[in-house]
């Protein structure tokens, strides 16, 4: 669909690839100490809670990952 003459700019921010978008929503209960935690690493790490929280789910994944690929090899 091209847009006509008459029809106003686009607005925003341009779509992202379908591989970058985050479209899947976890909800979890922190402990107050554990919501503090995340805060300060958010806090020194220059990004928002949620994306803290993002980084943090990625890294762990990705290690659990490896960890299991290792074992099933048979690597220590």
């Amino acid at each position: 669909m091209g847009h006509s003459k008459s029809d106003p700019p686009r607005m925003g921010r341009p779509p992202l690839p379908s591989s970058k978008v985050r479209g899947e929503r976890v909800v979890t209960f922190l402990t107050t100490v554990q919501k503090q935690q995340l805060h300060l690493l958010a806090e020194t790490s220059d990004q928002s809670i949620s994306a803290a929280a993002q980084e943090l789910i990625r890294r762990g994944l990705k290690q659990e990952f490896f960890e299991r690929y290792d074992k099933a090899k048979g690597k220590p």
